[in-house]
């Protein structure tokens, strides 16, 4: 073969390698810098803006879509047939958060630069940083809310978002029950039964609430 054969054949091999990552096989560290790029950015929220985070995803969204939005896979969770696709939907979903939380902290947000973590240390540490954040706000900002009583479903929807940060691989379902508890439903993949967890509100002095879990 001739060496200006030999150099198209390698003009052709490098394209192809360059397209396939430019589309489908983009390096998993760009995905890991959004979720980290949102992560800091929810981690400095102030208390009314954490607030203001969970009232914005439960009027807005389906609890669905939140689940899809704020909660990026980790990798066990794909197969190798749709990985490349998945990571594709993840960066979309982060600049959607990330726009978002723009409108709420009211500039767009700036960060310094990125810890060199990989991408499912990101990805955990977005369940916990969610995960801290609903808790306050369930326990500080609604606690003068019963729950599920005249019709009243953000907390019971909240704890759903909760109950999903602490099981990544779980699907979830809620909803009131007759006696106003909270119920939620955990779906696991695969033929294991569905996982049933029941919160209660805790009638305390001074018209506050707290919520738990009803161990009856």
């Amino acid at each position: 073969m001739t060496n200006n054969k030999l150099q198209v054949l390698y003009f052709y091999a490098v394209t192809i390698c360059i397209v396939t990552n430019n589309i489908k096989c983009a390096s998993q560290d760009e995905y890991r810098d959004q979720i980290c790029k949102t992560n800091y950015i929810l981690r400095d929220l102030n208390d009314d803006q954490k607030e203001q985070l969970v009232n914005q995803l439960i009027q807005g969204y389906t609890d669905a879509r939140i689940q899809v939005l704020i909660f990026p896979p980790v990798t066990a969770f794909f197969s190798n047939r749709v990985k490349a696709r998945a990571f594709e939907s993840i960066i979309t979903r982060e600049w959607n958060i990330q726009e978002l939380l723009s409108v709420i902290i009211g500039r767009e947000p700036t960060i310094d630069s990125i810890n060199p973590i990989d991408y499912d240390t990101a990805v955990n540490s977005r369940y916990v940083v969610l995960h801290t954040i609903f808790n306050y706000v369930l326990h500080q900002r609604m606690n003068r809310i019963q729950m599920c009583n005249n019709g009243e479903i953000t907390k019971c929807r909240l704890l759903g978002i909760i109950t999903r940060a602490l099981n990544p691989g779980f699907r979830y379902t809620q909803g009131c029950n007759e006696v106003l508890n909270c119920v939620i439903g955990l779906e696991a993949k695969g033929d294991r039964p569905v996982q049933m967890i029941e919160y209660v509100d805790l009638i305390l002095p001074e018209g506050f609430f707290k919520t738990e879990l009803d161990m009856n």
